[in-house]
């Protein structure tokens, strides 16, 4: 519902330490209280930042995404990401251009 290219997107930007574990933190609180747990109960030391989110997606899914019409998951994701507690602008603007059919740098996808 959100789209493999976006949780791809944001598992290489934890990769690279542009996301970090609070900032996981803030996006579980907006996504649903059950996120939350399960952000609390895996960010234990044992798992790495990128399962943590993977965990996080899927009780996503389970507890909202679910039922959402198409392109809706997307959306709430931006919203999250926007959110002034998380102020992840650059990211999401990078989402909305691949979503349009620009490049990451706003050219067109086919671009060469």
């Amino acid at each position: 519902k959100i789209g493999k290219q976006y949780v791809s997107l944001l598992l290489e930007q934890i990769r690279n330490g542009n996301i970090q574990i609070q900032d996981m933190k803030k996006m579980a609180n907006l996504m649903h209280g059950h996120v939350n747990g399960v952000f609390n109960a895996k960010n234990d030391g044992f798992h790495q930042p990128v399962n943590v989110f993977l965990f996080m997606v899927d009780e996503w899914y389970k507890t909202t995404l679910y039922d959402v019409e198409d392109g809706e998951g997307f959306d709430k994701l931006i919203s999250i990401l926007e959110d002034d507690n998380v102020e992840l602008f650059a990211l999401a603007d990078k989402m909305r251009r691949i979503k349009s059919g620009e490049g990451a740098i706003g050219l067109p996808a086919n671009h060469f």
